[in-house]
């Protein structure tokens, strides 16, 4: 029989990862500065990344049941949850930084918000996709505009999938770098997901 005790997180059953009561000053307690070294010290790499992303969607609000919000009230994956934007940005640092390429969640370079493709609730600082990995509103400003072929001028900083640091279309390729194309990606890792797409369908 296999032992489940060995999979649990760290932090299970602990008190301490969990708000006390309505104390706004929680952030400072002994308790609560110990629970966040344990995070950041004993808890495994899978284990924070698959805290991150619960914790990013597991909050809700009571009049709206169908938006979904950042946990709050709660330690996750070394973050202090207040279910704010701070507390959804720094949650996908924390997936971004120590994630798989698969696990990494693609942000509009335009406005910085999630990207959610269609059919996927749209949660707290969140949008959904349009085309060369931007939001629909971001795409449609840049479009009216008329400088929708200046879009890699928008480009993220580093590529979704193998996080090299992107340059421009047109600017020369340093080592260790790599040519944005589109979708958040380099040439060959845009390149290698629609290759994988193709053969999925």
């Amino acid at each position: 029989m296999r032992d489940t005790r060995a999979e649990q997180a760290p932090c299970h059953l602990d008190p301490r990862f969990l708000q006390p009561g309505d104390e706004p000053d929680w952030h400072l307690f002994p308790e609560t500065i110990q629970a966040v070294a344990v995070c950041e010290t004993i808890c495994p790499i899978s284990h924070l990344v698959r805290c991150a992303r619960a914790a990013l969607r597991s909050g809700q609000l009571a009049t709206e049941p169908e938006v979904t919000l950042p946990a709050d009230g709660v330690i996750a994956a070394g973050i202090i949850c207040r279910g704010d934007n701070d507390t959804a940005l720094t949650l996908r640092e924390v997936i971004n930084r120590y994630g798989r390429p698969e696990d990494c969640i693609p942000v509009c370079p335009g406005c910085e918000r999630r990207l959610v493709l269609a059919g996927e609730p749209l949660g707290l600082n969140e949008a959904r996709l349009a085309a060369r990995g931007l939001c629909k509103g971001c795409y449609s400003a840049t479009a009216r505009s008329g400088q929708l072929t200046k879009v890699y001028q928008l480009r993220p900083d580093h590529c979704a999938d193998c996080k090299r640091p992107l340059v421009g279309r047109e600017d020369p390729v340093p080592e260790g770098h790599a040519r944005f194309h589109s979708d958040g990606r380099c040439l060959g890792c845009q390149s290698t997901y629609r290759r994988a797409s193709r053969k999925a369908a």
